[in-house]
This record gives structure tokens, C-alpha cells and sequence, in this order.
């Protein structure tokens, strides 16, 4: 009897450390840079309005149509950084439930496309873009739900980008195209068989599955007039799943089955309308509305099971096994909506070798006020940008700069919203989230 209770206990703690460990790893981190900011300093500058007056290679993701209107090779490399400055008020719990914010990152992109020669000469172009976090690692981070953060800004670094695009002029006026952006879904199981007694692993088994999928970008544009261009750019929702099953077994007790499941990243599907107007010969004016479909979010925390039995004792015993004990996570609902952003951009000619740029937006919450249990928070945000193109033209081209330095300025503030709790007892209480988000972009283009 002694026996079999110190083999329960073994087995019972040894599922408490594996529980703690699967609730403190895998989770979802939501949107990305690219979605919240856009790819590149041209496009922070213009607060994300670029679906219509993307130039470039980086139009392989704002919108693949605009790559059948390259007429030369060009490539860029691309550093960003991204500076959060956000505070998080709460009433009381900040022992137990201290606040989480979102740190500093930096990223890196490398985007290159080139029109299609033969047939295909000046109607078809292909793009490549890569975007990579540079001091943090491609990973994902769970909290307890009590804890206050803000998780649609959390992982905005942890996303690796790989896109290929292609695009085709099908007339003067129209052009289509579509990019492929490739992510990896985790799968994968494990077998521990050890011995309480001989403190050892009899055996091992660990496999690892990354599965590859393709999430699909579709874009149109569309040219009624000379000095106006109407687009369209439809995302696919992309998210990186996984399930992990893992079994230990111990010889002289039983079996632990735990399963985590959930979805790594993910961000929402989105629609964007967008137009560019010709003010003047060298000033242009953008405007740009996304929808994005928050309402399918998954549960941000994974989904965990948890079973304990006496197999290896009942054996022993000559008894039939039963189940010590059984554990299941309760996922967290978001009730999260649809959103529609509305963002409008300006840009001049100065001079033939400087470009400037300006852009505003407005981005509605789509989580609800965090009135219950969880503690995940977001407010409407106000988006501004600005930047700078410094060029060396190349006379022998008018679609394309020699050599050229971009710079992007953004700015995120995020409007103060605070969340009164329906348990008066909530060991957090009301809170509250506010502040702003920084990002510095600098790019250097140049015609190949």
C-alpha cells in the first residue's frame, strides 16, 4: 500500500511539473508587423496605405498585381525596429499577477523582383520577400489569462515571413497577381518510459512533424483613368498549428497522457479596398480600407488534457487499472469583432532625388473590454506616419531609382480604455491600458 501511494504521489508530481511546463510554452501570438504597420519604411510612412501605390519589389506582399508593371530587376534590404511604450494600470494583484508588456525588437527584410522576359515581356513579374526577427527568436510565449498584457501586440517579432509572388498586366488598365506565403504547421508526439526506482529513462521517443502550408494573397488593380488606380488585396487567414501528445511511462506506477494543442500564430483574414489619386504631376494622394475578420480568433491559450492512471500497479496488483486522475484545460472565449481600418496617405516630389511622405490612420479595437476573468487587453489606436526617400536617379530609367535610402517614421497611440471587472472579488481588479508604439524603418533600394 506504501508502494503504490509513494507511486501515486511520483506520478502526480511528476504531472504537475510537465503541466506547468505545456501552460507556460505554447500559446498564440497574433498579427505581425507587416499586418499592424506594413512591409518597409515607405509603407509605415504612409501608415499602411500602399494596396494601390505599392512600387517595387516590396509590392510581391502589399499587392502582387503591381508586379506585372516591373520593367527592371530591383532589390532592398530592410531594417526595422520596433519600440513599444505601453502602460498597463491595474487595481490590485501586481505580486501574483504582475503586468506583461510587449519589449523592444528588431527585424530584418530582404525583398527582390524582376519583370519576366520573352513572351511574358513587360506583362508578367516575380517577386521574393523574407522578413525575419533579428534579436529574438521565431517563438511563442503563454501566460496565465489573469495576467494583464496585451496580446495582439506581443508577438508581433515572432512571425518569419517567407513570400513569392507573381504578377501579370493582363491589359493596361487591369492587372492581377497572387503571392504564396509559406508557414509551417508543428506536429509531432513523444514516449518516456522510466523507472521511480532506478531514477532512470528506460526509454525514449521524440518526433517532431513540420508540416508546410501555403497561405494565399490575391490582388487586383484596376486603371479607369490615368491619374486613378483602384486596388484590391484579399489575405488569407494564416496561422502555424500544432499538437504535441506526449506519454510518460513509469514502471512502477502507471501512465501520464498529456495532449497540447492550439495555434502558434495567427492573423486574421483581411479584405482592403484602396485607391490613388494623381494630384498633380508630382503629388499623390492614398486611401486605403481593410477589413479584418477578428471573430474567428482561436483561444490564445493552448488546449491541454491531461490523464493519470495505475497501469504498471494494477498489473503488479492483479487488480484493473482505474484513473488516478484527469485534467482539461477551459479554453478562454475572446468574443472578438471584425474591424474596419481606414488609413490615407500623401506623397511628393520635392526634388528628382527626394521624395516625402506623410499618413494617418485609425484602428478599432476588436477584442471587448476585459470585464471578466482574462485580462487581455487592447484600445483603438490612432496610426501616423512619415517618411523620407533620399535617391540617385537613373536617367536611363523612369520606373526605378539606381540607388535609394528609405526612412519610416511610425507612431501607434493607443487611446486610454479601462475595464471595470463583473466580480467585485477579481484578485485583479479594474485595469487599464494606454500608451504608444514606436517604429524606426531604413531601407536601401536599388535598381539592378
Amino acid at each position: 500500500m506504501i508502494h503504490r501511494l509513494a507511486g501515486c504521489w511520483f506520478v502526480f508530481s511528476v504531472a504537475v511539473v510537465a503541466l506547468w511546463a505545456a501552460t507556460t510554452t505554447p500559446a498564440t501570438a497574433v498579427a505581425s508587423t507587416l499586418e499592424l504597420y506594413g512591409f518597409g519604411p515607405r509603407a509605415i510612412g504612409l501608415a499602411g496605405a500602399v494596396e494601390a501605390s505599392s512600387n517595387g519589389a516590396l509590392t510581391t506582399w502589399d499587392n502582387p498585381a503591381l508586379l506585372g508593371s516591373l520593367r527592371h530587376p530591383q532589390g532592398g534590404l530592410i531594417g526595422t525596429a520596433l519600440l513599444p511604450a505601453m502602460q498597463i494600470a491595474q487595481a490590485r494583484g501586481h505580486a501574483q499577477w504582475p503586468a506583461a508588456l510587449p519589449g523592444n525588437a528588431l527585424l530584418g527584410s530582404l525583398a527582390v523582383a524582376s519583370p519576366v522576359g520573352g513572351i511574358f515581356a513587360e506583362r508578367v513579374g516575380v517577386g521574393l520577400a523574407l522578413h525575419i526577427p533579428m534579436n529574438v527568436p521565431t517563438s511563442i510565449a503563454s501566460r496565465d489569462a489573469s495576467q494583464p498584457q496585451v496580446p495582439l501586440y506581443e508577438g508581433l517579432a515572432s512571425r518569419l515571413v517567407v513570400a513569392i509572388g507573381v504578377g501579370w498586366q493582363v491589359t493596361d488598365w487591369l492587372a492581377v497577381g497572387a503571392t504564396g506565403q509559406l508557414l509551417a504547421r508543428l506536429d509531432g508526439g513523444g514516449e518516456f518510459r522510466l523507472s521511480a526506482l532506478d531514477r532512470r529513462f528506460t526509454d525514449q521517443r521524440l518526433n517532431v512533424d513540420l508540416i508546410s502550408r501555403v497561405t494565399a494573397t490575391l490582388g487586383a488593380v484596376l486603371t479607369p483613368h490615368r491619374r486613378l488606380r483602384l486596388a484590391t488585396v484579399w489575405r488569407d487567414e494564416a496561422s502555424v498549428r500544432y499538437r504535441i501528445p506526449l506519454t510518460v511511462s513509469v514502471a512502477e506506477v502507471g501512465d501520464i497522457r498529456m495532449d497540447v494543442a492550439g495555434v502558434g500564430l495567427w492573423s486574421p483574414m483581411s479584405l482592403a479596398l484602396s485607391a490613388q489619386w494623381t494630384l498633380a504631376p508630382r503629388w499623390r494622394l492614398m486611401a486605403s480600407a481593410r477589413w479584418e475578420r477578428w471573430s474567428t480568433i482561436p483561444a490564445l491559450a493552448p488546449a491541454i488534457s491531461l490523464t493519470i492512471d495505475d497501469a504498471s500497479l494494477a498489473r503488479q496488483s492483479g487488480v484493473p487499472a482505474s484513473v488516478i486522475a484527469r485534467m482539461q484545460t477551459l479554453p478562454v472565449a475572446l468574443a472578438a469583432s471584425d474591424i474596419v481600418q481606414p488609413r490615407v496617405g500623401i506623397e511628393g516630389v520635392l526634388r528628382p532625388w527626394l521624395q516625402l511622405r506623410g499618413g494617418l490612420g485609425f484602428r478599432p479595437s476588436p477584442l471587448p473590454r476585459a470585464t471578466g476573468s482574462a485580462n487581455y487587453l487592447d484600445a483603438n489606436s490612432i496610426l501616423a506616419g512619415v517618411g523620407a526617400s533620399f535617391s540617385v536617379p537613373d536617367p536611363d530609367r523612369v520606373d526605378a531609382d539606381a540607388l535609394a535610402i528609405d526612412i519610416g517614421l511610425g507612431w501607434t497611440h493607443l487611446l486610454r480604455r479601462t475595464a471595470g471587472k463583473q466580480d467585485a472579488a477579481d484578485p485583479v481588479g479594474a485595469v487599464s491600458l494606454e500608451g504608444d508604439a514606436f517604429r524606426v524603418s531604413i531601407g536601401l533600394r536599388h535598381a539592378l
